[in-house]
């Protein structure tokens, strides 16, 4: 168990990153488990030697062979978490409740790629198979609950949430362990280890609960 963002790396003592699986995190280590979104591969005409590395890594866009240079306007528009959920869905039931819609459409701001791209996503959506009876993504994007106005509404007031979480700011829902220069903050030494703050861990819990 730990957390990682991209420059510090918070891993509970005694465990090793081959026991771990990085979610929302791509790993170049072929002995490293991971699941991440975002465009790794430039070009795939060129594809380096070493690309292994990502052969314990589910990543969307090297899975349909979507690269930066050739293909970045078709890169997966929503987040890891419709990802696990696409995935693990059809392997499992998985109960998304009303409440839990509007969390799920703001994740990596998803909502506003909906409006903005409407045609990647919905391809995205028909590769994940979404509209799949039994999909939990189903009820995220094919739900009857929200109208347009609806869900503008929710979504006001669940910003709302993370500011007071955050003392009037957005990013309540991020856990924050280094800084623009990649030095460590909000870690407490104790003995020969680290935590997180009480005040970090706290506002997630918070934005959680």
């Amino acid at each position: 168990m730990g957390y990682y963002d991209g420059k510090v790396l918070a891993l509970k003592k005694g465990e090793s990153v081959k026991e771990c699986i990085f979610l929302d995190m791509e790993i170049f280590r072929d002995y490293v488990k991971s699941l991440g979104h975002h465009m790794v591969l430039y070009n795939k005409r060129q594809v380096p030697n070493i690309w292994f590395n990502f052969d314990n890594c589910i990543q969307p866009n090297n899975i349909r062979g979507y690269d930066a240079k050739n293909s970045f306007n078709l890169k997966y528009p929503l987040g890891a978490i419709h990802l696990i959920l696409g995935i693990v869905g059809h392997k499992k039931k998985i109960e998304i409740k009303k409440e839990a819609i509007c969390p799920l459409l703001y994740t990596d701001g998803t909502f506003k790629n909906l409006f903005n791209y409407p045609d990647n996503c919905l391809s995205w959506l028909n590769f994940l198979c979404a509209e799949e009876k039994n999909s939990p993504l189903k009820t995220i994007f094919f739900n009857d609950h929200h109208t347009t106005s609806s869900l503008m509404i929710v979504l006001r007031d669940f910003f709302e949430q993370l500011r007071q979480i955050n003392n009037g700011s957005r990013g309540a829902d991020k856990i924050k362990i280094s800084n623009s220069s990649g030095e460590p903050v909000n870690l407490v030494k104790k003995g020969n280890a680290f935590s997180i703050s009480n005040e970090q861990r706290n506002k997630v819990f918070t934005c959680l609960c």
